[in-house]
């Protein structure tokens, strides 16, 4: 039992850990997209932009993906608030549950995946929107594999889950930053 009520105590902390650093990655996208914005000269009309490039549809123009990029980014952002406000608030009343909010954020970064994957980017964009894409993938499946070791109460194997989910949060940082560069000038 001493396991358990530990283990307990590391999968609260750990799944406080993931929605730090998946708020880090909200934060992040949103600093990104305003320092994109203001580079391009757009600050003011984002939101508009952002709409009117989903309305038409990509045309495989680098200012039709800048906006949509964006967008994305902006939807992910928002749904990793979401989940942090109520996430932190359920796994500090059940830790048993931390499997639930890894389960949430799996589903979250699915839905941003396909989101991402959706975009039409141009030819020169192609490969560092794979590359992105790939990371996605990666994410979701150390997710997968947090989701089942907190079922199980695999304290180990949830904390191995949470230090790759870690470290590939910072290669996504990394190439959203490296993606949202490019784009200023879109």
């Amino acid at each position: 039992m001493p396991r358990s009520s530990g283990g307990l105590g590391r999968l609260a902390l750990g799944a406080l850990l993931v929605l730090l650093a998946a708020s880090g990655v909200a934060a992040c996208t949103g600093s990104e997209d305003d320092l994109a914005e203001q580079e391009a000269g757009d600050s003011g009309d984002a939101g508009d932009a952002a709409g009117d490039a989903s309305d038409a549809g990509s045309d495989g123009s680098p200012e039709a993906f800048a906006a949509e990029y964006r967008a994305a980014a902006d939807r992910y952002a928002e749904a990793l608030e979401e989940l942090q406000a109520g996430g932190a608030a359920a796994v500090a009343e059940d830790p048993v549950g931390a499997h639930e909010v890894y389960a949430d954020l799996q589903a979250v970064t699915e839905a941003a995946r396909d989101d991402f994957e959706s975009l039409q980017p141009p030819a020169e964009l192609a490969d560092d929107l794979d590359g992105l894409l790939a990371n996605f993938a990666a994410q979701i499946s150390t997710l997968a594999d947090a989701v089942e070791g907190a079922r199980e109460r695999d304290d180990r194997a949830v904390q191995r889950d949470l230090e790759d989910y870690a470290d590939q949060l910072s290669v996504w940082r990394e190439r959203h930053a490296e993606l949202s560069n490019m784009l200023a000038d879109a």
